[in-house]
């Protein structure tokens, strides 16, 4: 859409799609191929023609498509499933999307809680990709998953179920790796399990990718810690290869006196505790200290759990907090309160109470 407010003019759709191309190199006034993310040609050093500085061709813009495309920890080619967009309009409900796409291992989960990106260098070029993953996801059926020979000798370990941890079994198992999951809680998934509310992650999406990589052959052993009921001499004799993805589930201190008060909690641990379904007490008037998405999801919680009163106090201004935009602006529509330039010095209370 182009134009002032009130008065657009809209582009047809396939202009917009066919604004993916190479794009030339200024420096070089031609163009260049692009190279894939994972390419070792990423890692040597190239010197540029102009200013005859070297630097890592990774920085160089002119290899890829889009900015977006090497910032993405898995350098996904956006354009791939954007330019194949009009096709799943053209057959609405007939087959399913089966297209190979770089990917993580939670395509839905991705295009459910993922903050919001754009694809494109100008800003008539801007795509929202999150609701375009959104639109896949919701539109499109996946394709059957089949069980897949495993053919190398070695077994790779992987400790956690996090988005990382399932993304190296999903890549890993079809190369004929035997993958062994290890979850010290009672279900898979992670943080996206157990850090994040199901009012914005539905639990039978995340259940269902993740039975679509269990059914490829992966080993999952849920419950089981390593280090306590499995002995780390044990996995590593098991095992070839152990891959870490633990993930972050301890949250960010503030590192102020009293903090250890009984009234007082992490975001992540409260949320932890509500989604293994036991019970929260909250009080009536809950303050909530800090600006990220972890803040913004403990506040909505409290509120759905009784809280008369949530106050989220944010030491920065609102443009400066880490959660998403429409995350912010669903919180103050359900009632949450924002202040903002306010910081914590000291908790102080009676008898381990505020």
């Amino acid at each position: 859409m182009q134009g002032q407010w009130g008065r657009y003019r809209a582009s047809p759709l396939s202009d917009v799609f066919s604004s993916f191309r190479i794009q030339p190199c200024a420096v070089l006034a031609r163009p260049l191929p692009t190279l894939p993310f994972h390419s070792p040609l990423l890692s040597k050093r190239i010197r540029c023609p102009y200013s005859q500085e070297r630097f890592p061709a990774a920085e160089c813009q002119a290899f890829f498509k889009f900015s977006c495309q090497p910032t993405c920890p898995i350098g996904m080619d956006a354009s791939d499933y954007i330019t194949l967009i009009p096709r799943i309009v053209s057959t609405m409900g007939i087959g399913s999307f089966s297209e190979p796409i770089n990917s993580s291992a939670y395509v839905a989960e991705c295009a459910t809680i993922s903050a919001n990106s754009n694809a494109g260098d100008l800003p008539w070029m801007s795509l929202n990709i999150k609701y375009l993953k959104r639109f896949i996801a919701d539109n499109t059926k996946m394709p059957l998953v089949k069980r897949v020979l495993l053919i190398r000798k070695g077994r790779v370990s992987v400790i956690g179920t996090g988005p990382s941890g399932m993304t190296v079994a999903k890549d890993l198992t079809p190369r004929g790796c035997a993958v062994v999951i290890f979850e010290e809680l009672p279900e898979a998934g992670g943080m996206l399990q157990y850090g994040s509310p199901e009012y914005r992650l539905p639990r039978d999406i995340l259940k269902a990718e993740i039975e679509d990589i269990i059914a490829l052959g992966v080993e999952l052993r849920c419950n089981t810690k390593v280090g306590r009921d499995a002995p780390c001499y044990q996995v590593k004799k098991e095992f070839d290869a152990i891959y870490l993805a633990v993930g972050a589930h301890r949250s960010i201190q503030v590192g102020v006196d009293g903090e250890e008060i009984e009234d007082a909690c992490g975001a992540v641990e409260f949320l932890r505790e509500l989604n293994l379904g036991k019970k929260s007490k909250v009080e009536e008037r809950v303050a909530v200290i800090g600006g990220g998405n972890s803040a913004v999801d403990a506040s909505r919680c409290a509120l759905r759990l009784g809280a008369k009163e949530i106050t989220i106090l944010y030491r920065m201004l609102c443009r400066d907090m880490p959660a998403h935009e429409e995350e912010i602006r669903a919180a103050e529509e359900e009632g949450v309160k924002i202040e903002y330039l306010i910081a914590s010095i000291r908790f102080s209370g009676d008898n381990g109470h505020l």
